[in-house]
């Protein structure tokens, strides 16, 4: 009993250091650099989420679920060819994305050159599968450790040269402490981690198990992608319907709660997730429906209380960065604690059925959530300006969320 809270507060503490970091990065930029490059940060932290799912095709979903009963040198083998396959991928879509890029960043948007987004994008797509593999295999320790890591690697550089330099930073200062940040938690990576699972001179690389994996991927595939465009939109609809310094406001509330969810989901739901597996594996439902209740109490229970607080504080830290506008738009933050409630729901059961392969159903419901969401900004945008995509957030998301817990009930009595 003991053991098992150590270690629930060692998962929750160091998680949590990787994400009062980043939010300290995200006060640090509206305090200093001003709420439009942090419209641009935000962003960017949106295509670093939706280009890894377009380049992923839904192979590592797929796998993932074999992971827990491959031996070691399968799993290494099967590892390396992963890797090496996606960058592969990534040496043919980057030419490719410089002329999207020049095309969409016609007017401006993005003040940077073009070749730190996709070093960041790459090198975040490697550093984030990583660490979804750590979880997988149920070392979620490891797997919050180096998400801590990364987090230090990426801001502290940034602080320490601000402090010393006082040098006026923007938003390619920015890319280029985030670039060389990950290019050494890589490093970290592959010498603490790497060397434990993978096994370089009794490994074989095959294309042929990545492109076989690929063509069994494609509901994953969709249903990764459209699930991301659909959880990142809002930041994108928000800069076309208003623009870039609005999105700065937006990105501020969303990083707050965005960092409670992104707590809970590493450290509770990812932390779980194996034992789903093993259950479903072992086709122990008993224990599959124990797991699944014991994390989503848990799971609502730190939403509700780490929201809250959050909640009696951003009066103090409008006040610190010196932005009291942030405050106009406080109902922001109130809609999206409700809209990462049901999203804590939904995640919850999407992970059980996604364990028992309902790749299909899930890819369904996301394309419905997603069309439920554009269709509602559109519509109430005409009547509440920035309130418009957050609220058709919350309604779709609800939908997904009765859909969901329909199909899971129907198929934890059948099975």
């Amino acid at each position: 009993m003991l053991e098992n809270i150590f270690r629930y507060v060692s998962l929750l503490s160091i998680r949590g250091g990787a994400l009062v970091l980043k939010f300290l990065l995200t006060v640090f930029i509206a305090r200093f650099i001003g709420l439009e490059t942090l419209g641009q940060y935000g962003l960017v932290v949106g295509l670093t989420l939706f280009f890894p799912s377009l380049l992923r095709f839904g192979v590592l979903q797929n796998v993932s679920r074999e992971f827990v009963g491959h031996d070691k040198l399968t799993l290494s083998s099967h590892l390396v060819s992963y890797f090496i396959c996606t960058s592969l991928i990534y040496l043919i879509a980057v030419p490719i994305g410089f002329f999207i890029f020049e095309f969409v960043n016609s007017n401006q948007l993005f003040k940077f050159h073009y070749l730190w987004l996709p070093a960041v994008i790459f090198l975040e797509h490697l550093i984030s599968d990583a660490i979804s593999i750590l979880n997988t295999l149920g070392q979620t320790l490891k797997a919050n450790i180096t998400s801590l890591i990364q987090a230090v690697l990426n801001v502290v550089p940034i602080f320490i040269y601000y402090t010393f330099s006082h040098a006026d930073l923007n938003a390619e200062d920015l890319l280029r402490f985030w670039t060389l940040g990950n290019l050494l938690c890589i490093v970290f990576v592959f010498v603490i981690w790497a060397r434990q699972h993978i096994k370089l001179n009794q490994t074989t690389v095959s294309m042929s198990w990545y492109l076989g994996n690929l063509k069994k991927s494609s509901y994953l595939y969709i249903n990764e992608f459209v699930s991301v465009f659909y959880a990142i939109s809002d930041r994108y609809l928000i800069a076309y319907f208003m623009s870039i310094q609005f999105v700065g406001i937006y990105t501020f509330y969303l990083q707050l709660i965005n960092a409670v969810f992104t707590l809970i989901n590493s450290s509770v739901i990812q932390g779980h997730k194996s034992l789903i597996l093993k259950g479903i594996h072992a086709k122990n439902i008993a224990s599959v429906k124990n797991t699944f209740k014991k994390m989503t109490i848990e799971s609502v229970l730190l939403m509700f209380g780490m929201s809250s607080v959050i909640a009696l504080l951003i009066p103090f830290i409008s006040h610190l960065i010196a932005k009291p506008e942030l405050l106009e738009f406080i109902n922001i933050f109130w809609l999206l604690i409700f809209i990462f409630l049901i999203r804590v729901f939904y995640t919850v059961i999407a992970i059980v059925l996604y364990a028992f392969k309902r790749d299909r159903f899930l890819l369904k419901n996301t394309v419905l959530c997603i069309s439920v969401n554009l269709f509602l900004v559109f519509f109430i945008s005409k009547y509440s300006d920035l309130y418009a995509v957050p609220l058709a957030l919350l309604l779709s998301f609800l939908i997904g969320l009765i859909s969901c817990l329909y199909l899971y009930k129907k198929v934890v009595e059948n099975a």
